[in-house]
């Protein structure tokens, strides 16, 4: 059973992935700044973070990029949803990273490789998302099925 034409689709297997990846980056942003606030004082590795900008407000940027990218899930053109995301998971990601390296230059150990991993993993499957072809819009895709046109790739696209 097809849905009638006025209600909205993900967009294909990327689509998808961004609806998802936007729903973990607004509870990430809820971690730091709501009422079910779970981290109240900054975490070891946010620290560096938190001199530069309370994490209060790094839980904006979260919510700002979840919303685009849940939005840009529904949209044909889904190229620069994912752009925030990705820029906010590098600083997390940079932010562990140099954390770490100085704790294991101090003390020989960090317990806070596995969030670097955790981020770093998020920041990859980021990247690969962003890098998937458009799936075609919907009324050509019966034309696509059927060979008549071929999926267009976009510029600068090399797979």
């Amino acid at each position: 059973m097809r849905l009638p034409r006025w209600v909205p689709r993900i967009n294909g297997a990327r689509g998808g992935a961004m609806f998802f990846k936007g729903l973990i980056a607004i509870v990430f942003g809820l971690a730091f700044h709501s009422p079910w606030q779970i981290i109240p004082p900054p975490p070891k590795g946010l620290a560096l973070l938190d001199t530069f900008l309370p994490l209060e407000m790094w839980a904006i940027g979260w919510y700002i990029s979840g919303l685009l990218l849940i939005l840009g899930a529904f949209r044909q053109n889904q190229a620069k949803a994912m752009g925030l995301y990705a820029a906010m998971l590098f600083v997390w990601f940079a932010s562990y990273l140099t954390t770490t390296i100085m704790e294991v230059m101090d003390q020989g150990y960090s317990y806070l490789w596995f969030a670097v991993a955790i981020y770093g993993g998020l920041l990859g499957s980021a990247v690969c998302v962003a890098r998937l072809i458009n799936a075609p819009a919907p009324q050509k895709l019966d034309e696509v099925m059927t060979l008549e046109i071929e999926v267009q790739k976009e510029p600068g696209d090399d797979s």
